[in-house]
C-alpha cells in the first residue's frame, strides 16, 4: 500500500513531446511497404512542405524533424491533404528534353479504317499538310492511336488548333483525304534520358519523377531508360538531378498530432533522491519508498506517472500536453508516496518484497491499496471537474505469476 503524498521537489524544468506523428484513419502505414527516405508532401494547410516519416504503425507514422521541413507549433490540428511516395531512383546527372505530344483527329474522318503507312510500321509514312495558318507545314505521321486520332511528328505549336485545312497525303505526295475540319491537340511533356529504370529499379507507368521541387507522372516509357512525363514545360536540360518515386498513397486526408512526453530537471533527481530502479541503480537496490512508481508530477494541476527516469530526463505519463519537440518551460512538483508494510494481497502477508526475488512469505488477514495509475487517474479526474481523461503514454510492461505452497496461483502486471 502507499500512503498520501509528500512534497520532495519543487521546480521548473523543459518538458518535451517525444514526436510528431501523422495520423490518418484511411491508411495502414503498417502495410503500405514504407522505405525510408520517403516523400511526405502535406499540400494543404499551415503546414504545406516535403517532410519524410518513419517507425509506421497502423494509423500513425512518426514524421521526422528537419527532413527538410519542421512542423510548427503552436499545433495545427486541423485535417490537410498529404501525398506519400517511395524512392526508387536518383540519377544526378539526368537529361530532359521537350518532346510534346501533338495529335491529330478530324470527327468526319474515320482514320482507323484506312491502309495507313506511319514512322512506327514504315520508312515511307503518310504526311498531313496544312496549308495556311501558323502552322503551315509538312508533318510526318508518326503512329495511329486506337481513338481514331494521328501523333504527328515536327510541330512545335503550343496551344490547340481547330478546323485546320489540311490534306492527307502519302510518301510520294498523291492526296487520299482532303478536310478543313481537321483539330491539333497538344500534350505537353518532357523525355527523360536517365539509367535503366524498368528491370533494374520497377519503374512503371503511374510513378513519377520530381526534378526542381515539382512531380511529374510517367505516362508511358520510349524504352526502359527513357520515359516520358507528362506536365513538363521547362525546355531542354543536361546534367540534372531527378528521383523516380512510387506513389504509395495520393490525397488522402490526415492531422499532425504529438506523441510522448518528457521533461528534463536541472538537478539530477535520479541522484539526489537514490531511485532505485531508474537507468543508474545501486548496485544492489533495497525495497524502500525510492522506485519510481512511488512519486507522481504534479504539472499544471494534473498529475503524471514516471515511467522512465534517466539522471535529468524524466519520462511521463498522464493527460496529454503539447510541448513540442525543442521544450517549453514548465513548473513542477515531485510528489512522493511511502510504502506502508506489511504488503498483503489475497490474504497473503508479504514481509519484504522488492526486485530482488528472495523473499519470505506468510498468510494473513486482507488488505488493499490502490495502485499508482489508478491514483493518478481519480486525482486528475477530481480536478478536471468533468471526469474525463485524455492520456498520452509510450512504455513497457512486466506481467508475472506467482505460485504459492498451497498451490493457488496468482497473476498480474506492472
Amino acid at each position: 500500500m502507499l500512503s498520501t503524498g509528500v512534497t520532495v521537489a519543487t521546480g521548473n524544468a523543459t518538458g518535451f513531446n517525444y514526436d510528431v506523428v501523422l495520423f490518418s484513419p484511411t491508411i495502414r502505414f503498417d502495410q503500405i511497404g514504407l522505405m525510408s527516405n520517403n516523400l511526405l508532401e502535406i499540400l494543404t494547410g499551415s503546414n504545406t512542405g516535403l517532410y519524410q516519416v518513419a517507425s509506421p504503425g497502423q494509423n500513425v507514422v512518426r514524421i521526422v524533424p528537419s527532413s527538410p521541413a519542421n512542423i510548427g507549433f503552436p499545433l495545427d490540428t486541423a485535417a490537410f491533404t498529404y501525398r506519400l511516395s517511395n524512392p526508387l531512383f536518383t540519377d544526378l546527372s539526368a537529361s530532359i528534353f521537350q518532346d510534346d505530344l501533338y495529335t491529330f483527329t478530324d470527327a468526319a474522318v474515320n482514320f482507323s479504317a484506312m491502309n495507313f503507312f506511319t514512322e512506327v510500321n514504315s520508312t515511307t509514312p503518310w504526311r498531313v499538310v496544312i496549308a495556311t495558318g501558323p502552322q503551315a507545314g509538312t508533318y510526318a505521321v508518326h503512329d495511329i492511336l486506337p481513338n481514331n486520332s494521328l501523333v504527328l511528328s515536327g510541330m512545335t505549336t503550343t496551344t490547340n488548333l481547330t478546323n485546320v485545312p489540311y490534306t492527307l497525303t502519302r510518301s510520294d505526295g498523291s492526296s487520299v483525304i482532303s478536310s478543313g475540319t481537321g483539330m491539333v491537340a497538344i500534350t505537353r511533356r518532357g523525355r527523360v534520358q536517365t539509367q535503366e529504370l524498368v528491370n533494374s529499379w520497377g519503374a512503371k507507368a503511374g510513378d513519377w519523377v520530381r526534378y526542381a521541387g515539382a512531380n511529374y507522372q510517367i505516362a508511358n516509357f520510349r524504352d526502359g531508360s527513357t520515359p516520358y512525363i507528362l506536365g513538363y514545360s521547362a525546355g531542354n536540360v543536361a546534367g540534372v538531378t531527378i528521383t523516380v518515386y512510387h506513389r504509395l498513397v495520393d490525397n488522402a486526408v490526415g492531422y499532425v498530432d504529438v506523441r510522448g512526453m518528457y521533461m528534463i530537471t536541472t538537478p539530477n533527481y535520479e541522484s539526489t533522491l537514490a531511485v532505485q530502479n531508474g537507468d543508474h541503480p545501486p548496485s544492489v537496490p533495497v525495497e524502500n519508498s525510492s522506485f519510481k512508481e512511488n512519486y507522481l508530477v504534479l504539472i499544471n494541476g494534473n498529475y503524471y506517472q514516471i515511467t522512465r527516469w534517466n539522471a535529468n530526463q524524466i519520462d511521463l505519463v498522464g493527460p496529454k500536453v503539447t510541448w513540442g519537440l525543442v521544450g517549453t518551460s514548465v513548473s513542477f512538483s515531485m510528489i512522493q508516496f511511502f510504502n506502508v508494510t506489511p504488503v498483503i494481497e489475497n490474504n497473503h502477508l508479504f514481509q519484504q518484497i522488492d526486485r530482488r526475488g528472495v523473499e519470505a512469505i506468510d498468510i494473513t488477514q486482507t488488505m488493499s491499496g490502490s495502485p499508482m495509475a489508478l491514483r493518478a487517474a481519480a486525482l486528475n479526474a477530481v480536478n478536471n471537474g468533468d471526469g474525463i481523461n485524455e492520456i498520452v503514454s509510450a512504455e513497457e510492461s512486466i506481467t508475472w505469476e506467482i505460485q504459492y505452497e498451497d498451490g493457488s496461483i496468482e497473476e498480474g502486471g506492472i
